[in-house]
């Protein structure tokens, strides 16, 4: 081999790099891949990155269920601001629950009923009228409910503190856990206690 030759495997990396540098340059290789928010039936609907306008929290969101045009949240926090507003700013009170409406991300004011403690789930009744709550609170509304609650969604009072269902009494008897996905390990049968109020 002489020197200022290529060697032919040289030769092939070089040609390839030139291909590649050309297609490039001249648009022969595909575009770049990207969402297409609006596409033809049957197509499926995609997503996009574009500013949602939503409430914004202090602390962590756990669980939220969506009621029509209403997203219940529940979480770890004790604030919510409106979309865009600064951290610490506009922000109102909100213990560990919040509405707010999925059309214009405002929050309902409706809506606030206040907790001791974080909420771990939420669900939805089939008609929408109740939202039930789980988590690691024991007083709903200065009312001891421990660990669960089901809450008025639809006409809560002026004063933006939903009535709990009074007949749902679940008596949860320990820590509710979080949905993760994983599955408990089996822990035996405990004994049958007699309930006092």
């Amino acid at each position: 081999m002489e020197f200022g030759l290529l060697s032919k495997r040289s030769m092939r990396v070089l040609v390839s790099s030139v291909a590649v540098a050309t297609g490039l340059t001249f648009g022969i290789l595909p575009n770049a891949a990207f969402a297409d928010t609006a596409p033809t039936p049957p197509e499926p609907e995609t997503v996009s990155n574009d500013a949602l306008p939503t409430v914004q929290v202090d602390g962590v969101v756990w669980s939220q269920v969506v009621v029509g045009n209403t997203v219940y949240v529940g979480g770890k926090f004790t604030t919510a601001r409106p979309a865009g507003a600064a951290p610490g700013t506009n922000t109102v009170p909100r213990s560990y629950i919040l509405a707010y409406d999925i059309t214009t991300g405002e929050l309902i004011n409706s809506f606030a009923p206040t907790l001791n403690g974080q909420v771990l789930g939420l669900a939805a009744s089939p008609d929408g009228t109740r939202i039930y709550a789980v988590g690691d609170f024991t007083t709903v509304n200065g009312s001891n409910k421990y660990r669960a609650v089901a809450l008025n969604a639809s006409n809560g009072p002026a004063t933006g503190a939903p009535t709990s269902i009074a007949t749902f009494d679940p008596f949860a008897t320990g820590a509710v856990p979080k949905a993760t996905g994983a599955t408990p390990s089996p822990s035996p049968t405990p004994e049958p206690q007699e309930r006092t109020r």
